[in-house]
């Protein structure tokens, strides 16, 4: 052989070398073509003659690589988005959701890698909802619908046109769609529905589990089920399980619908409308100065805090049903930055009382024009219940917030609170009051501003209030104490029913009748006969103790004035 023939097969062979190393290392033939600058067709023959290289071998490489390269991948992605993911799969997004999102909003990041980082962060991804399930609203509008047929409501399209929630019907009719109920039908499910929801404004509405359960059995039967579908309205455990945390109790009370005696809430509260708001705003505050998460799941976490501080709110999904939605919820919570500040130097006064003056008066109109127009005692008798259940303790909430915002607005309201000449304060109570910043959390509890309001009759502010404003709340005629007293022994009977409630209200009629002979009450003391007793002579009594109100109000609406006066006054 020639030595320049030996030196080319020297060459020739060291570069089959090179090919076959790296076709074995997992790079195309294709790849390797264009480094040598051969043809694919030459690469694969010089592979073939060979013969040191499989091509399962090969692809076993390459799958390798394109691991390797997909976990770099991956990894980028879970540094830049993990918080996001995380915080997704705490609200309970499915893996498929979160693979969506980033499709819709980073199309360039390749769907394999969005899988290959949520495959390996170790999250436990809720399951994607079933598709033939029901959303939360119908799951409700079937407890309605069910409340409603076992009143024997009818079907009254015309008084449901303005009630109506167009978007909850919507969905309500395409489930019943789904399942062959008739357009006819379907239109007096809604109108059953919405008729219901109102009545229960009115008057206190109970639906028993074994009730629901035997109302419902007859309407499914016939729906035109598929073989994956789900009757409505849905079943028991399925109420319980969606709308009350496992408990039928808890569904019905976050529906405002009483579950009867043996189905009552664990010790759950029927919250007042102003509650609600009020739960939002201070769960905002609270994480605004933490990390800004706003989830439904992070409130109820809050709201465990907030009640062992001893300050109760509405479960989370009570306001979801309040609200609709948990986004929802959040847009109406959100409120200027200066009502949710605790006090330091005072702040203005928010004009509370004459907003809440209004909102009784107008109130009490409607009611008491309810009341007096009903036609049978049947009907009247469980609006009077109703009326004075509500009517006491909404103001009991209002009176507290309104003295919670008094003493926030008033800037001497701390150093008065600590004078030796004030009332004694516990041990903890001062700690708190003197500790730097002031835990005014810790002093200003619903249980405390509750004892305080009520153990003192309606002037007590426990020494937080300057002596002119006091002297406002001091002016309400003993009257109004005593006929406020029977409204609220009334609430308490009306709620409780037990002896000590009887005895309560006993001595509250008592007083009164002492100041009023209109309110001698001669007569053996029941539920039936006291609300009877409160609607004779055209609801005269019942009247006046409901006029207490607005004239308390008119009270604090002064104490606010005097209070501004004050703080305008200042330096």
């Amino acid at each position: 052989m020639a030595p320049f023939e030996a030196n080319a097969e020297a060459v020739n062979l060291g570069r089959d070398d090179a090919i076959a190393a790296q076709y074995r290392a997992g790079q195309t033939m294709q790849s390797i073509a264009d480094d040598i600058g051969l043809s694919k067709g030459r690469v694969q023959q010089i592979l073939a003659s060979r013969g040191e290289v499989e091509a399962s071998e090969a692809r076993a490489a390459r799958a390798q690589m394109r691991l390797e390269a997909g976990s770099a991948k991956a990894s980028a992605f879970w540094s830049e988005h993990s918080a996001s993911i995380l915080a997704l799969a705490a609200d309970g997004a499915s893996k498929q959701d979160i693979v969506d999102r980033f499709s819709l909003l980073y199309p360039r990041v390749p769907e394999e890698t969005v899988r290959y980082a949520l495959d390996n962060s170790g999250i436990s991804f809720s399951r994607k909802k079933d598709p033939h399930h029901f959303s939360d609203s119908v799951i409700e509008s079937g407890v309605w619908y069910i409340c409603g047929l076992s009143l024997g409501l009818s079907p009254d399209p015309g008084a449901a046109l303005i009630g109506v929630d167009v978007e909850e019907a919507s969905g309500l009719r395409l489930a019943l769609e789904e399942r062959g109920v008739s357009e006819d039908e379907i239109s007096k499910v809604i109108a059953i529905c919405v008729v219901t929801k109102e009545l229960s404004l009115a008057r206190e509405l109970e639906l028993t589990k074994v009730r629901y359960t035997s109302v419902r059995a007859p309407f499914i039967k016939s729906q035109n089920l598929g073989s994956a579908q789900h009757a409505w309205p849905a079943d028991a455990q399925t109420v319980m399980k969606r709308i009350g945390k496992g408990y039928w109790g808890d569904a019905m009370t976050a529906l405002g619908i009483s579950p009867g005696k043996r189905g009552r809430a664990r010790g759950l509260l029927l919250f007042q409308e102003n509650a609600y708001p009020q739960a939002l705003r201070s769960y905002i505050a609270a994480s605004s100065a933490i990390d800004n998460r706003t989830s439904a799941s992070d409130y109820d976490v809050w709201r465990q805090r907030e009640y062992r501080a001893g300050r109760t709110w509405p479960a989370g999904v009570s306001i979801r049903n309040k609200y609709g939605s948990w986004a929802a919820a959040m847009r109406a919570g959100t409120t200027p930055t200066e009502e949710l500040s605790k006090p330091q130097n005072g702040r203005r006064a928010q004009n509370i009382s004459a907003e809440l003056l209004h909102i009784t008066r107008r109130d009490m109109t409607d009611k008491m024009k309810e009341i007096s127009s009903s036609p049978t005692a049947d009907v009247r008798d469980p609006l009077i219940r109703s009326f004075l259940v509500n009517y006491a303790g909404a103001f009991e909430i209002n009176r507290r917030e309104w003295l919670r915002e008094m003493i926030f607005t008033d800037p001497s309201s701390l150093d008065r609170r600590l004078d030796p000449t004030a009332p004694t304060l516990g041990r903890r109570q001062r700690a708190a009051l003197t500790s730097s910043p002031v835990d005014w959390d810790s002093v200003l509890t619903d249980m405390y501003l509750d004892r305080t309001l009520s153990d003192g009759g309606l002037t007590n502010a426990d020494g937080w209030l300057s002596p002119d404003v006091q002297a406002e709340l001091d002016a309400l005629p003993n009257s109004a104490n005593l006929l406020y007293g029977v409204l609220r022994a009334a609430r308490n009977y009306f709620t409780h029913d037990s002896s000590e409630a009887r005895l309560r209200m006993t001595e509250a009629l008592s007083a009164a009748g002492d100041l009023d002979s209109d309110f001698r009450f001669n007569q053996p003391l029941t539920q039936v006969s006291l609300i009877r007793w409160l609607a004779a002579a055209s609801a005269k009594r019942l009247s006046k103790v409901a006029m207490v109100m607005p004239e308390v109000w008119k009270a604090m609406v002064a104490a606010e004035g005097v209070l501004r006066a004050e703080v305008d006054s200042r330096p």
